[in-house]
């Protein structure tokens, strides 16, 4: 996962340089690929580093995981729109954005973040549903002087942000937040109460005073005067797929779930799958083994499987399951020692 930051001053004011720098470095594990910033004007025209008057900051720190990401080069610019964006993304639905919007290619290649720079330009707020995959989002429109943020509906993104008086603060993690000065660490004790109960709060709390996280699902956008959420996704259990054979929902559950694990296999690094004797993972496992095997586009550095392993507590091993799987695909297995593992061991 990458990671994202950010400082508006909506009053104008200047963000200070050494404010950024503790947000990045608070996460410095993300960027093991690198790390960028941008520096402006609320009306979204860069300015110079060391002048000192920049109202906007944003920051991002690389780990390049699909090809594109590699050629990434964040924050991402549209300077005839005002536009400046971070994102830690991983589309699924290139092919069909791409067809979309026609994005203009550099080096011959489009970027997810850039795919989504494309698509708030197109769409606007209304960008988030047309996303398909895990991304946490952050996008200063210096036109409308509006700060959008989004989160994929699933929340496999971190992204949290702290409202002031003349201050917008937002990150991949909160600690990035606490990183900044003058943020105060008051804890938030009706979600740390709730949370000791085993209750959940609403979907924004965080354990801190003032900071909100971005709820899977939603947007969000600060301007000068309001903060709006939207949720721009949710389950519609009324919605029904109707075929006239039983075959034909087969067919089509694995034409989806080929689709999902072939996304996750777009990596230019190992590719791993957590294996149990289960009919989650085992699924998982023996589709992504498939399509290695059987589709020439398909292709990962390498990939391999961890299983859960109990010499001691026999009845909890299912490697006698996932085992014969593995080998069936010629997946390679690591076998991760459990016995010691589990809470109340000592």
């Amino acid at each position: 996962m990458s990671g994202v930051c950010g400082v508006v001053r909506m009053d104008g004011g200047v963000v200070g340089r050494g404010t950024l720098d503790a947000m990045l470095e608070a996460v410095a594990f993300r960027g093991p690929d690198g790390r960028g910033s941008w520096w402006g004007d609320l009306d979204g025209v860069e300015d110079d580093v060391g002048s000192g008057e920049a109202s906007v900051a944003l920051g991002y720190l690389a780990l390049h995981t699909t090809p594109e990401s590699v050629q990434e080069r964040q924050p991402l610019t549209d300077t005839e729109a005002g536009l400046v964006l971070v994102a830690d993304a991983r589309l699924d639905n290139r092919e069909e954005l791409l067809h979309a919007l026609k994005p203009r290619r550099v080096n011959g290649v489009v970027t997810d973040a850039g795919l989504i720079l494309a698509a708030y330009r197109a769409w606007g707020e209304e960008c988030a549903e047309r996303l398909l995959g895990d991304f946490a989002v952050a996008l200063w429109d210096g036109r409308k002087r509006r700060l959008f943020l989004a989160r994929d509906v699933m929340g496999m993104r971190g992204l949290y942000y702290r409202v002031e008086r003349g201050r917008v603060l937002f990150a991949t993690e909160v600690k990035q937040i606490l990183a900044a000065p003058g943020v105060e660490t008051d804890i938030f004790e009706p979600a740390v109460g709730a949370h000791l109960v085993g209750a959940y709060g609403p979907a924004d709390w965080t354990f801190w005073e003032g900071i909100a996280q971005v709820p899977p699902g939603h947007a969000v956008v600060v301007e000068a005067e309001r903060v709006r959420s939207r949720r721009y996704w949710e389950l519609d259990p009324g919605r029904r797929i109707r075929y006239r054979r039983d075959e034909e929902y087969a067919e089509h559950f694995r034409s989806l779930f080929a689709d999902s694990v072939r996304a996750r296999l777009r990596s230019v690094a190992p590719v791993g799958v957590l294996l149990s004797g289960g009919t989650d993972s085992g699924s998982v496992a023996a589709m992504g083994g498939w399509l290695l095997a059987n589709e020439p586009g398909v292709s990962v550095p390498e990939f391999r499987a961890y299983s859960f392993a109990f010499d001691e507590l026999k009845e909890c091993d299912e490697r006698h399951i996932s085992g014969p799987l593995a080998e069936h695909f010629g997946i390679p297995v690591t076998d991760v020692p459990a016995d010691d593992a589990w809470p109340l061991k000592n």
